[in-house]
């Protein structure tokens, strides 16, 4: 660990920011309004005001405990949903795009915001809690996209108003941004040529073994 973890959240929130608006302006046409306004700030805003809250207050030995025990959990949970589609264990989901939306669990959300505010990578449990919705490729990044946008821009104010934000956190940021483009691209080229679920299983194997390694980190 090189940098505790309220000093690399701000070192990454610019950097991150970035692509997530060169990501939603790839798919800008194709962004959900209303089930991201209506449906996914609210209680991701809720969360992240929950998760920074614990942040700033909880001590750095929990919270890094705390993140590897929810990436070994919710990946390996995601993993076993993803196998049990796969031998058709799990019926699929056929509802309409108004039933989707009006099902989408605010406790995934909340929980999504909470991780956000507390690591900065509140991600994978909020594409898993969409999981359930209608939606195509394009239409999913976009929308995901826009809600980083909105969410990390009002964590870099915070951040900033708050002290923790600075300038020496900004430059470590832009040496980070050649790698991140670069990691974009490929995960973009690779979207389009892998099946969607080969993506998901590589992930959630790349998140268990990220949450075990912080599990046993001494």
């Amino acid at each position: 660990r090189l940098l505790p973890l309220a000093d690399l959240m701000a070192v990454i929130m610019l950097p991150l920011l970035l692509t997530s608006t060169l990501l939603t302006r790839l798919d800008a046409t194709r962004i959900r309004g209303a089930l991201l306004l209506r449906g996914i700030l609210p209680w991701m805003g809720s969360g992240v005001v929950i998760g920074t809250c614990l942040l700033l207050t909880m001590p750095v030995r929990k919270l890094v405990r705390g993140l590897g025990f929810f990436l070994l959990l919710s990946s390996c949970l995601r993993l076993r949903s993803l196998v049990m589609l796969e031998t058709g264990k799990e019926l699929p989901r056929h509802h309409t795009t108004a039933m989707v939306e009006a099902a989408v669990p605010v406790s995934g959300l909340l929980l999504s915001g909470i991780v956000q505010g507390m690591y900065g990578t509140g991600g994978p449990p909020l594409v898993w809690t969409l999981s359930s919705v209608n939606l195509d490729r394009h239409a999913l990044r976009g929308t995901l996209s826009s809600v980083w946008v909105v969410i990390r821009s009002v964590q870099a104010v915070g951040l900033f108003l708050g002290g923790k934000l600075t300038a020496a956190h900004a430059g470590l940021g832009i040496m980070l941004v050649p790698g991140i483009l670069v990691g974009m691209i490929a995960g973009n080229l690779l979207r389009e040529r892998l099946p969607e679920r080969t993506l998901q299983v590589f992930v959630c194997v790349a998140l268990i073994f990220s949450g075990a390694s912080l599990l046993t980190r001494n």
